[in-house]
């Protein structure tokens, strides 16, 4: 079976998807840690190198989706991100819980250590590069950085830690990044189910 993408409308969904996940890609590195001070540690920049998956396998359907190798090709890399991504914001939820004084953490490796793929160490990678801290959520502010302005009130207002709502202190940035990937998941059982109809539109 060869999943299709035929026409402009879907290149530029698949287009929006690549944007959209590289949009969150940079959120998490310029606003959360060059902005706030949120240093990510190791589950987080899982979600980042995610993001980056979801964002190529989408430039591969874009591109080459027209054909069976580059549309397994794509979807395999966007599913991979996908599942990354969400198994990962289920562990950073995890570390949320225990911070916040009501688990444990049994199961869970640490927040600390390089983080590898294919025995590529992407830690060399600044973006992402962990940092020894499991407070993935929380403005750590460097000692004798002075800060004003809209800066100054935004580590403020999250100084409790990252909420979607800081009013209501509801959403926490765990949640979000579940919500994110879960967009993702459910764009990629939708292509694959439009693959199947298509294919038996043409017979």
């Amino acid at each position: 079976m060869i999943l299709k993408f035929q026409n402009k409308y879907s290149k530029r969904f698949l287009a929006f998807c690549a944007i959209w996940a590289l949009f969150w890609l940079a959120f998490s590195y310029f606003f959360l840690q060059k902005f706030l001070f949120i240093y990510p540690e190791s589950f987080s920049i899982h979600v980042r190198f995610a993001l980056c998956a979801i964002a190529l396998g989408a430039a591969i359907l874009a591109v080459c989706g027209k054909g069976v190798y580059g549309a397994i090709c794509g979807y395999a890399v966007w599913f991979y991100g996908a599942a990354l991504g969400f198994v990962s914001s289920l562990n950073l939820a995890k570390i949320h819980t225990v911070l916040r004084g009501s688990g444990d953490m049994r199961g869970m490796s640490g927040c600390g250590g390089a983080v590898k793929f294919l025995n590529f160490d992407l830690s060399a990678v600044p973006i992402f590069k962990p940092f020894n801290s499991c407070a993935f959520d929380v403005p750590a502010v460097p000692t004798n950085t002075t800060l004003d302005g809209l800066q100054a009130k935004l580590t403020a207002l999250y100084s409790g830690g990252w909420y979607l709502f800081p009013a209501s202190k509801s959403v926490d940035l765990a949640q979000f990044w579940s919500i994110i990937f879960i967009f993702f998941g459910a764009v990629w059982v939708i292509g694959i189910l439009l693959g199947f109809i298509n294919k038996k539109a043409q017979r």
